[in-house]
């Protein structure tokens, strides 16, 4: 599998936190869940019904405590910076399926387990 998810910043104002899904593979993955915890707090999980390949931001409205659209980390303005130092922000798990219509799930070390 070529799929990873981490917990960004943006600290460009407005300051902005979310969850890059990476999809390095030549696919797409279908059902796509990620469970993220933001300033120490579970959050709802992340639905994304197709993620093609590349990089991709979500960006939770701090306002609502609800993911935004995702858009690709390019358009986005490259200004992400990853959260490596806390437990306070961090994937917790991520399940997805292939085009093979296998399904997937990864745990907060991003190791990968098929599921059936």
């Amino acid at each position: 599998m070529r799929f990873a998810a981490w917990v960004v910043s943006d600290r460009r104002p407005p300051k902005q936190y979310g969850v890059v899904a990476s999809n390095q593979s030549r696919s797409t993955f279908h059902n796509v869940r990620i469970d993220a915890v933001l300033f120490g707090e579970s959050l709802p999980e992340i639905e994304l019904n197709v993620l093609p390949p590349g990089d991709f931001f979500v960006a939770l409205d701090q306002k609502t405590r609800e993911w935004r659209y995702a858009v690709a980390c390019a358009e986005h303005g490259g200004h992400l910076r990853p959260y490596t130092r806390t437990g306070r922000y961090k994937v917790r798990s991520v399940s997805f399926m292939d085009n093979r219509e296998a399904t997937w799930s990864m745990n907060e070390h991003m190791v990968v387990t098929q599921t059936f």
